[in-house]
């Protein structure tokens, strides 16, 4: 009896893991990328809608280029060029500045020549975490010294200017 509730017990458990193995096989679905059907930067796109604003950036933009990312996930290691992954970076920019120039020169003093962002985030960030002067001060700042090089997936690109 008990040998066949063991039994039973450890059928069930495979099944579990059979069935979490498949449900995860076919999520991931890996089968046109082993067979070339696909390129690698469209599997990793299929999945990591910031991919194709990263992606930019390694085909694109210069070595020496500087990328501030904000609320990326911390996937650096799709990055050709070293990120910096810190919103405080941006945070203490603001707070520590009275103008646009300020935040501008801040940012330049990093070495920051892009920010790269997800918007929703970065929108409910903006919300929650600045005042309203700073809130102006970041809009202001972006209007007047970035430009929109890409945006893709709810993720964009900025240069400083």
């Amino acid at each position: 009896m008990i040998k066949g509730i063991i039994i039973s017990i450890g059928i069930v458990m495979l099944l579990l893991n059979a069935n979490y193995v498949y449900s995860l096989y076919r999520n991931v679905d890996p089968i046109p990328y082993i067979t070339g059907q696909i390129s690698r930067d469209d599997y990793i796109r299929k999945f990591r809608p910031e991919y194709e604003v990263i992606r930019y950036t390694n085909h694109h933009l210069h070595s020496n280029t500087s990328m501030l990312c904000l609320f990326m996930g911390n996937r650096r290691y799709y990055f050709d060029k070293q990120p910096i992954m810190n919103v405080n970076v941006l945070k203490r920019a603001l707070s520590s500045s009275h103008t646009i120039d300020q935040v501008r020169s801040r940012l330049r003093d990093l070495n920051i020549t892009h920010i790269i962002l997800r918007y929703d985030l970065f929108a409910n960030w903006l919300e929650n975490s600045l005042d309203p002067t700073e809130r102006a001060l970041l809009d202001r700042f972006f209007f007047m010294h970035t430009t929109k090089i890409r945006s893709y997936g709810g993720y964009g690109l900025y240069e400083l200017m």
